[in-house]
């Protein structure tokens, strides 16, 4: 599915509980997250250095794996890219993406501002 959320149209599809965090094959970026019950989750993505998001997406959830919202994105060049997650309205800046070629946003929040 083609989804713009932002200032890019990218393809997303269903992703995978397992494992956590974010990982990557060739094109393709699987987010999951643990999200505290009742909350939602957002993932933003932005291209490296730029200060407004380039996409952004509700994280879907199934009950089926417990409080874990995930997603997968096609990204042509995933090491141009950066992610944070928004959990309940707030930006999230303590998750790690390593040796995966996509980096997590840096952690000042000022550099992690979704729109367009």
């Amino acid at each position: 599915m083609a989804v713009t959320g932002g200032t890019v149209d990218m393809k997303t599809a269903v992703g995978f509980p397992f494992p956590q965090g974010c990982t990557v094959e060739g094109q393709t970026a699987n987010f999951s997250v643990a999200v505290p019950e009742g909350q939602t989750c957002e993932l933003i993505i932005y291209k490296k250095g730029a200060r407004t998001s380039a996409f952004s997406q509700k994280m879907p959830y199934s009950d089926v794996a417990g409080n874990l919202h995930f997603l997968s994105v096609v990204l042509e060049q995933p090491e141009d890219y950066e992610y944070c997650y928004k959990i309940g309205g707030k930006i999230e800046k303590h998750f790690q993406a390593e040796n995966t070629g996509l980096c997590q946003r840096e952690r000042k929040r000022e550099n992690c501002v979704p729109g367009s």
